[in-house]
């Protein structure tokens, strides 16, 4: 059995952020699935999916994220600001890794992943735990996240946009 190293959580716009297994009070993928395709380069390429990912963290606030521009902020307010996570990296100690896939749903201009949910729950003994779920399908929380989204957000940026061309014509 390999030891794990970390667990890189990979977001769509091809950034990561690195979690150490230290870090992490458990996780799981389950339903995996590979995929295998031919390009015209006569390359096999391999896919790897996972339909449902779950990870517990006991303090996701203190764990430190740097984006591009080696700006710090904590990994939960990345997480929660931008729900945008498209991979799961586990690096193991030898050097190795499993880059796999997790759900994604979104619509048109975002970015975020409605199959993903962060939860904060408080257990018996009084003690928070953060659980990050990427979950394939829908559930009323997802749905109510996306009609929002649908409804509200989307029509408002698409409102700005207007202004700003008719701005910029008038100006011309």
């Amino acid at each position: 059995m390999k030891k794990i190293k970390s667990v890189d959580l990979v977001f769509e716009n091809c950034d990561s952020a690195v979690v150490p297994i230290d870090a992490i009070a458990g996780y799981a993928i389950s339903d995996v699935q590979k995929e295998y395709s031919i390009c015209n380069c006569n390359e096999l390429h391999e896919y790897v999916y996972g339909k449902h990912f779950y990870m517990l963290f006991e303090d996701l606030k203190s764990l430190e994220y740097n984006d591009f521009a080696d700006r710090k902020t904590s990994l939960y307010k990345r997480i929660t600001d931008h729900m945008d996570i498209t991979h799961i990296d586990i690096v193991y100690e030898d050097g190795t890794n499993d880059y796999i896939g997790v759900p994604w749903k979104t619509i048109k201009r975002t970015d975020r992943n409605f199959f993903q949910e962060l939860k904060i729950e408080k257990c018996l003994n009084g003690k928070k735990y953060y659980t990050l779920l990427i979950n394939e399908g829908w559930n009323i929380r997802k749905i109510t996240k996306f009609l929002y989204w649908k409804l509200i957000k989307i029509p408002y940026y698409t409102y700005k946009r207007r202004i700003k061309k008719y701005v910029a014509t008038i100006e011309n």
